[in-house]
């Protein structure tokens, strides 16, 4: 099908929406969490009520970078890290904010991801928490392999075999859903695509391999024949290590949460209660909701409560119209 206007609104939305959603659990636990009475609208947090993290500020980094580049070009993804840098590091994990500094002091992209096999470094969610305007680019230009840009995209803060698979998984489904209509929408492609991605990244940095995310993104196949343990949300909670922001838990997490959900809005504000790395996991589900379904999927009070939210729909449009080939339509 073709790719709409509507549908990169609404993965952009969604991204930020969800960050803003999660943001005031972030770090609780579930057993604390799980006692708050669920509301469909936003709470107050750290960064104001219907305000985003890093998670939408480092997502508008990329979208601006691809806009002023017209097109996938690392500097610029890098020089633009650098000014969202400057501007501020609140939220930000350490792998990304040593990654952006040694940037900033000099060093080249490239490079900057490297550390020297340090311990819990690249372990994060940074990677596929921002890849949204990666994916609308590669969906709109019909990037058949887009194998080496998801790599230099995840060299430059995380030179490591989980987050390549984890940015290869992301960036597939994001694909898969902005061009797929809800109504064609398949669980077991979605997912067999995820496995597939995600295994392929498995052959870079192979020093840094440790746990095995393939698999846990594999298992996801046997859940969604189980309901009754699918639609647990404590089974989750145990089943991906409470949805911390290591991402062998939290991706898969989200994944869960999307497919018992996929035309909903209710998977991202079940996904934000149950705590973790609550802001990046409702972040990624609401992209994944946005780009199947397309911006109506949001209630218009959660759009019209966003913090910023013509920047980015004027960030959608500009992706839109740059990138969209003479068969789209809006």
């Amino acid at each position: 099908m073709a790719i709409t206007k509507s549908k990169i609104r609404g993965m952009l939305l969604g991204v930020c929406i969800g960050d803003a959603f999660g943001a005031p659990f972030e770090s609780k636990p579930f057993e604390i969490v799980k006692q708050i009475k669920k509301i469909e609208n936003y709470r107050s947090g750290r960064m104001g009520k219907g305000c985003f993290t890093d998670d939408g500020q480092l997502t508008i980094a990329v979208a601006k970078a691809l806009i002023s580049a017209n097109g996938f070009d690392m500097d610029e993804i890098a020089n633009q890290h650098v000014v969202a840098y400057k501007d501020t590091v609140s939220g930000w994990g350490s792998t990304t904010r040593e990654a952006i500094k040694k940037i900033a002091e000099g060093v080249n992209w490239s490079k900057s991801g490297d550390f020297g096999g340090a311990i819990n470094r690249g372990l994060g969610n940074g990677v596929p928490m921002k890849v949204a305007p990666l994916a609308a680019y590669l969906a709109l230009q019909n990037v058949q392999d887009f194998t080496k840009n998801c790599v230099d995209f995840t060299a430059m803060t995380h030179q490591t075999s989980i987050a390549v698979s984890s940015c290869l998984a992301h960036v597939t489904a994001l694909v898969h859903c902005l061009g797929t209509s809800a109504v064609n929408f398949n669980t077991k492609e979605f997912l067999d695509k995820l496995v597939a991605a995600s295994d392929l990244g498995r052959g870079y940095y192979p020093e840094t391999f440790k746990d095995n995310i393939t698999d846990k993104i594999k298992g996801l196949q046997t859940l969604y024949q189980n309901p009754k343990l699918l639609y647990s949300d404590e089974h989750l909670v145990n089943e991906y290590g409470g949805g911390t922001c290591y991402v062998y838990n939290s991706l898969p997490l989200s994944y869960a949460f999307f497919i018992r959900g996929p035309f909903k809005v209710q998977s991202m504000v079940d996904v934000a209660y149950v705590g973790g790395d609550s802001d990046t996991n409702a972040s990624m589900v609401g992209g994944l909701l946005g780009a199947l379904c397309g911006e109506s999927v949001f209630p218009q009070h959660l759009v019209d409560g966003l913090d910023k939210k013509e920047e980015i729909v004027g960030l959608a449009d500009s992706l839109f119209e740059k990138f969209a080939s003479q068969s789209e339509v809006s």
